[in-house]
């Protein structure tokens, strides 16, 4: 009787870590990790992006330097030396590092911004794997780029099909008048001259102010931007979308002249850019707290999608607030939204949260409670931040802890997110099944049930390693993985009636 007992003590632990919307035990051995780094003087977010290893690195800023600190799967932290105190270049007073990416190769690109006794520097630098400066990139390691006014900032940035990189954000002065700025790099770090105009491009919208906020290449070549400004001093916001032509101009055939925006109400934070040229974006709240943070789903012409929750806009105020914060969003391969950010409690404080919406815009009622993840801080805490980014089966949010005592510490929260999941417009579907798993040489798929479908696999760290699509359904399909690494992978299908994943391991 006690070895069942115990037995059944292992199967409900099991069932209960795997449960979505829940603190992920893998991590950290809570899912919460807090290694007390101190940040200061900057409004630049704490940014992760996830490594092939199914680690994570950041980005912290703490004036008048910014690290780079490198961790695995398991939450233990490495190379933190090889990152600490970095400065885009020798002589700077300061350097703010704002944003990260990872490459296929293991280096990694950061972009910011750094300060001279002559005024700001955009700024863009390449590190090796190890987190130790690329010397091979830009002068020694970095490129600066004056934009020529007071107020120069990165916030966003691409890397092209072609290898080249593209960063946006914003130039213009302290007076509150800024215009988005973009800054196009060869894949060796020079400024390429051949793209705007020398390699810089200016856009303003009509009639507000904006910086670049996020944005994506689009399969045309062009890029989609989403961006806004918050100008606290007058108490009003902007919010833009805009389209730019491959070669930087303001592409006039999206929405009639080039924009969608509007003065007084929100800003754009955050976007998602799908396979059919449709997108998501995220947008704050309106001053006036008359709603929450949204979502949108937008059509590639920039029209609102109505089959997105019946008008292409979800008030996200039933689970942040007329007040809360949605500070970034990502989709999974099951095509389900995941937005973070930060809520206010009734102890006056902020909390954590992670939210989880159906492709359809409604919360996913299986994720946590009623599709939100709440991290609760105590009196003497206030969380802040906490931007998404997916690790295989679990979700990693990085933002602040900022306790009374006036620390602005670095924060980590691993939720699971569940991989073993079919999102059907059928609930009486039989899900397709994959066999063997583990899978040694042949990966074999039932049940699928679509006429015509795609396939797509990724690894753990969201990098894709297969995809065909126009497979027309059969009893059975298999799939050779003799070339595939060993280690866990997610297989994605879609088609007109399944947008579903599943998980297998190769042996």
């Amino acid at each position: 009787m006690r070895q069942l007992t115990a037995f059944t003590l292992v199967i409900n632990t099991a069932l209960t870590l795997a449960q979505p919307g829940t603190l992920d035990p893998s991590f950290s051995g809570d899912g919460v990790l807090d290694p007390s780094y101190s940040e200061t003087g900057t409004f630049a977010l704490n940014r992760s992006v996830a490594t092939a290893d199914g680690g994570h690195i950041t980005i912290f800023t703490k004036a008048p330097s910014f690290s780079l600190v490198k961790y695995d799967a398991s939450g233990s932290q490495l190379n933190w030396t090889n990152g600490q105190n970095q400065q885009f270049a020798t002589g700077a007073n300061n350097s703010v590092g704002s944003n990260l990416l990872r490459l296929a190769s293991g280096k990694i690109i950061v972009i910011g911004y750094c300060q001279f006794g002559g005024g700001n520097r955009v700024a863009i630098a390449r590190y090796n794997a190890d987190l130790t400066i690329d010397g091979t990139f830009g002068t020694n390691g970095s490129t600066l780029v004056d934009l020529g006014t007071a107020l120069q900032e990165a916030r966003c940035i691409v890397a092209l099909s072609d290898g080249r990189f593209l960063i946006g954000g914003a130039q213009g002065t302290f007076a509150n008048q800024p215009s988005m700025a973009f800054v196009m790099f060869t894949s060796s770090g020079a400024v390429d001259a051949s793209w705007g105009n020398g390699g810089i491009q200016t856009v303003t919208p009509p009639g507000y102010w904006a910086y670049a906020r996020d944005m994506a290449q689009l399969p045309g070549g062009g890029f989609l931007v989403v961006g806004g400004y918050y100008d606290q001093t007058s108490n009003f916001k902007f919010d833009v979308i805009t389209r730019l032509t491959a070669s930087g101009a303001v592409d006039t055939s999206f929405d009639g002249d080039g924009f969608i925006g509007n003065t007084g109400k929100t800003f754009y934070r955050d976007m998602h850019l799908n396979g059919d040229g449709s997108f998501y974006t995220l947008r704050s709240s309106p001053l006036d707290f008359t709603i929450g943070p949204e979502v949108e789903r937008r059509l590639a012409s920039g029209a609102l999608d109505p089959a997105f929750d019946g008008d292409g806009i979800v008030d996200l105020q039933p689970q942040f607030g007329f007040e809360g914060e949605a500070i970034g969003m990502e989709v999974d391969g099951s095509g389900r939204i995941l937005v973070g950010g930060r809520v206010p409690n009734t102890l006056g404080t902020n909390s954590a949260a992670l939210l989880r919406l159906l492709p359809g815009g409604s919360a996913d009622p299986v994720f946590g409670v009623g599709g939100m993840y709440t991290q609760w801080s105590s009196s003497s805490h206030q969380y802040y931040g906490f931007t998404p980014v997916l690790k295989g089966s679990s979700v990693l949010l990085t933002g602040v802890d900022n306790s009374n005592f006036g620390d602005r510490l670095l924060y980590y929260l691993q939720v699971i997110n569940d991989v073993n999941v079919s999102v059907l417009s059928n609930a009486d579907a039989e899900p397709f099944k994959l066999w063997p798993n583990p899978a040694v040489d042949r990966l074999s798929i039932t049940g699928v049930g679509e006429d015509v479908y795609s396939i797509r696999i990724t690894d753990r760290s969201g990098k894709m390693v297969f995809e065909q699509s126009g497979l027309r359904d059969l009893p059975t399909w298999h799939l050779d993985v003799r070339s595939f690494a060993p280690g866990l992978y997610h297989l994605h299908v879609n088609g007109t009636q399944i947008n579903g994943q599943r998980a297998f391991i190769k042996d």
